[in-house]
């Protein structure tokens, strides 16, 4: 009788374990990927802001401004595809994303 009600009682935490869906964790070179990517899109923004105002008080060429604001519709693009990514703790993460970030940062100063 005992022996039948350990059998149950493992089956019964089995079965459970089995239906459950795990959380998604974080991995440290997850967290390091964001913490990055956060530092190389924060350097991008100022930069871009930066380069916003001087566009805006006519101090830069109109194509340099033309391409400042394609640089920026970029960024908003690779932005979108990072944060999607990130919400999915199972996807792989790209590093080459941050140089792309700084990348563009570079662009719109130079």
């Amino acid at each position: 009788m005992r022996a039948l009600a350990l059998m149950l009682a493992a089956v019964m935490l089995t079965g459970c374990a089995l239906f459950t869906k795990p959380t998604g964790t974080i991995t440290v070179e997850r967290q390091e990927f964001v913490n990055s990517y956060a530092l190389a899109k924060a350097i991008y923004l100022k930069a871009a802001e930066r380069v916003r105002a001087l566009c805006v008080a006519e101090l830069l060429s109109p194509p340099r401004c033309e391409a400042a604001a394609e640089t920026a519709q970029a960024a908003k693009r690779l932005d979108l595809e990072v944060e999607a990514k990130l919400l999915v703790p199972e996807s792989e993460i790209n590093w080459t994303v941050i140089l792309k970030m700084l990348e563009f940062a570079a662009g719109v100063v130079l």
